[in-house]
């Protein structure tokens, strides 16, 4: 948490909760145990200039004890939230009850299940925007996708680990059983989440090209597991900010059109930036000014207007 030692405006000071990405699913990959744990959020700099106390958690499983339910929309969602309501008790922080959700890659997943499930679960919050910069969205397609790139596996190795061990799934229908001791290698792996792409993750490098036997976006129980925690299952109901890097291979570009269209079809607000030439790693840091710029205008009471798509 950083609290900026400005003047308190009329009202308290907003917050902004920053989701993190991916990190691993073990836990000592908490980012919070790392040397340099504020290096990771995107446009802290500006958020501290601009007056916002910015609120950063761990999800569950990460720093703490159990399983990390990697991308777990419900768990990630209510950790963001719950960092929020933790920031809101604390006196000296003198916040107000305005808040914003601004999350990269696992961090975009858990910002808009945040906002999906705010008005129930934490109805005393006024959110008034979610931006995401090259969010997981559609689990399924996204891991379809990706299967043969070094991200992909990297995505698929910590979720095969993390929903076999959280909800008991045995991944031997879905993977070679001798690459089964690698996946669960991986599940104990930490990824730098200051490097510009998740092929830091260099044990899945040990796996072949082969190393499935079947498609889990297709197989029971992955592919359910997959529907149920991709976003989108219900309204957010606050105006939505995307940005998207062209260049990415590891969130494929046309899923997250595709999901920030769905969102205006429901009538949702949007405004969607592409980034040219933006790979995976970069998009937040690459698009966190106009990030920071739009949640100011929501907490400024601009309206957005519609969907936008630029």
């Amino acid at each position: 948490m950083i609290i900026p030692d400005f003047a308190i405006p009329p009202g308290g000071r907003r917050i902004v909760a920053w989701a993190h990405p991916t990190t691993g699913v073990a836990r000592h990959c908490a980012p919070t145990l790392t040397q340099t744990p504020f290096d990771s959020i995107a446009g802290l700099t500006d958020l501290v200039a601009a007056g916002l106390v910015v609120v950063a958690t761990d999800y569950p499983g990460l720093g703490t004890s159990g399983v990390h339910p990697y991308l777990v929309g419900v768990s990630e969602g209510r950790a963001v939230l719950d960092s929020i309501r933790a920031v809101k008790a604390i006196p000296e922080a003198r916040t107000s009850d305005q808040a914003a959700i601004w999350g990269h890659s696992q961090g975009g997943h858990a910002a808009l299940w945040a906002g999906q499930l705010a008005r129930a679960y934490a109805p005393e919050i006024q959110l008034r925007g979610v931006a995401v910069a090259a969010p997981a969205t559609a689990l399924g397609q996204l891991l379809d996708d990706d299967e043969d790139t070094s991200g992909g596996k990297v995505l698929l190795a910590l979720a095969l680990h993390s929903w076999s061990q959280l909800f008991g799934y045995s991944p031997a229908n879905v993977v070679r059983r001798e690459d089964i001791p690698i996946i669960d290698k991986a599940g104990r792996d930490c990824i730098d989440i200051t490097a510009s792409a998740l092929n830091a993750l260099q044990t899945v490098g040990e796996l072949g090209n082969a190393y499935l036997i079947g498609d889990p976006a297709k197989i029971e129980p992955w592919s359910a597991a997959m529907a149920r925690n991709s976003p989108g299952s219900s309204r957010i109901g606050v105006p939505i900010f995307i940005a998207q890097g062209n260049s990415d291979n590891v969130v494929d570009p046309p899923v997250t059109k595709a999901y920030a269209r769905n969102l205006c079809r429901n009538g949702e607000t949007v405004d969607y930036r592409e980034l040219e030439g933006i790979d995976h790693g970069m998009a937040a840091r690459k698009s966190s000014s106009r990030a920071v710029g739009w949640m100011l205008e929501r907490f400024e009471g601009r309206t957005a207007n519609g969907c936008q798509f630029r």
